[in-house]
């Protein structure tokens, strides 16, 4: 007699399981939201970038950024892992200081060689994390696994970098950041570091020296690039001064080139730059440079040589 209810109750575990299997299964093949991970960084006091590879293949345009000679220990990689960025590699978002770098790489990964791969050079995987010594002394690279399609990546000193990162996202949410496929995220203690800049870059970085925060953004404009500086200031007359100098370094770079009896070329970075126009907006500012192909492909021949 009560054979139906236990019967109806074992199709609806049964339905139950099979349902949460999937929600599970769902999760696991889905990538995580960029902000999620985004928020999972630890940004304060550290730069941060993220390449959005996906959207510059759609475009089109990953071809155009500069990339790096290939060295043998990546061609080594490359063939024993079967994972190559520049066509496995949809996001790549990470925060660096001079002392670890924090990493999430979402895209088509073969864990089980990567693996094997880490273990032939020496490292040890232990509770899904594979961990091996870094080529900068006292450092350890270590890389897990989050989701089906996502990575996470730490190198530090010790082990605990990797830990920290698979805890929850700080209560304080982080800058919202732009929308273009490259930006990056600097705070005052980068904008103010000797190091973070070089060349002529450091006429316009000292313009930012007493701004809290700035984000530099790269993307697709009406056939070229654009980038997009939007930086914030602690009140209206500082943003107003940092755009002042930074137009008056514009100026500066622009007259250098006379000096030189040359004009803006839009191929090299000083004629980037001698393009740029600022607009202040109570505390925030934003700049905006137009960035022709001949410069990408210029960067692109450089680094080949």
């Amino acid at each position: 007699m009560n054979r139906p209810f236990w019967l109806i109750a074992s199709i609806a575990a049964a339905a139950i399981a099979v349902a949460v299997a999937f929600v599970v299964w769902i999760r696991w093949t889905r990538p995580p939201a960029t902000m999620d991970l985004y928020a999972r960084l630890p940004y304060a006091d550290r730069m941060v970038v993220a390449i959005d590879f996906r959207a510059l293949r759609t475009a089109h345009l990953l071809a155009e950024l500069p990339g790096q000679t290939e060295e043998s220990d990546y061609k080594s990689f490359v063939r024993e892992t079967a994972f190559d960025y520049k066509k496995d590699l949809d996001h790549l978002i990470f925060a660096a200081s001079g002392v670890e770098t924090h990493a999430w790489l979402i895209g088509r990964f073969d864990w089980r060689r990567i693996q094997l791969y880490i273990q032939k050079q020496g490292g040890k995987c232990l509770r899904g994390v594979c961990s091996m010594d870094s080529q900068t002394p006292g450092r350890m690279i270590s890389v897990t696994r989050y989701r089906s399609g996502t990575l996470a990546f730490t190198s530090a000193p010790g082990s605990d970098a990797m830990r920290k990162m698979m805890q929850k996202p700080s209560v304080l949410p982080p800058p919202p950041p732009p929308s273009k496929p490259l930006w990056i995220y600097l705070p005052h203690g980068q904008l103010t570091r000797a190091n973070t800049f070089s060349g002529s870059m450091r006429f316009f970085a000292a313009a930012l020296s007493d701004a809290e925060r700035a984000f530099l953004s790269v993307g697709p404009k009406d056939g070229r690039f654009e980038a997009v500086l939007e930086a914030v200031c602690p009140n209206e007359s500082v943003s107003r001064q940092a755009t002042r100098e930074l137009q008056a370094a514009t100026v500066l770079v622009t007259r250098l080139l006379a000096r030189e009896k040359q004009t803006p070329d839009p191929s090299n970075l000083s004629g980037v730059l001698a393009r740029g126009t600022f607009v202040q907006d109570g505390n925030k500012l934003v700049g905006t440079w137009p960035i022709e192909k001949a410069f990408l492909d210029s960067l692109t021949l450089e680094t080949a040589r």
